[in-house]
């Protein structure tokens, strides 16, 4: 039910289902190195790369090595929270740049927009 509530979440919040799916099966796992995960979250091991890559630039995902063998670690939920935090001040930052561009974009949106042609004809 918990993991049904963090998945809902994740993904009103931008996240693709795989990326969903590896993150948790991330946090189930621990640590563990790509085969594993992938067989975890039920996607190609190849996808897996692409998703922890993914993951890694949001800083939700870390790699290090082991023997020669990259092994793979997922951020803690407290690290998942600062992200999302992070996340929503950049979109409320962005709202606010729009606002104050909202007055030009109307006017350049009313300006290309084509006007309606009215015909009268008269007669039958």
């Amino acid at each position: 039910m918990e993991n049904q509530a963090l998945n809902d979440i994740l993904k009103k919040s931008g996240f693709s289902e795989k990326e969903i799916g590896v993150y948790s099966a991330l946090l189930e796992l621990g640590s563990s190195v790509v085969s594993d995960i992938a067989k975890k979250a039920r996607v190609i091991r190849s996808t897996a790369y692409v998703v922890l890559d993914s993951l890694a630039k949001r800083g939700l995902v870390s790699a290090t090595e082991r023997r020669g063998v990259k092994v793979y670690h997922g951020a803690s939920p407290d690290e998942l929270v600062r992200h999302l935090e992070e996340s929503a001040k950049q979109y409320t930052i962005s709202a606010g740049a729009v606002k104050k561009l909202l007055p030009k974009l109307k006017a350049e949106t009313a300006r290309s927009m084509p006007r309606p042609k009215v015909r009268l004809f008269e007669g039958e």
